[in-house]
């Protein structure tokens, strides 16, 4: 039976993942960041396509994004890159200058 829980809106994911992306910073957890990669893959089409387009194989991105794996820096910007973002590091106000 296919879930009935709405998927994450194309216009939301940018801020989704953004703002996940910064609390797994902060918290040393990318667990939420994931989940938020998850949801963009499922607003953008599901796992199967995201796969495809970033040439991985859709078993492992599956086990990666559903927090049963460690996804590699390689698979994450893959995946970003399919949906049309990019990492960017941004220098914070905390910290050594």
């Amino acid at each position: 039976m296919p879930s009935t829980k709405p998927r994450l809106a194309p216009t939301s994911v940018l801020r989704r993942l953004d703002s996940s992306l910064a609390k797994a910073g902060k918290m040393g957890d990318v667990a939420p960041f994931l989940l938020a990669l998850r949801e963009a893959a499922m607003a953008h089409g599901g796992i199967s396509g995201v796969a495809k387009r970033a040439g991985l194989n859709r078993a492992n991105l599956h086990e990666a994004l559903a927090g049963r794996a460690n996804p590699r820096l390689t698979t994450v910007l893959s995946v970003l890159d399919s949906l049309g973002y990019r990492l960017v590091v941004e220098k914070t106000t905390e910290g050594d200058p």
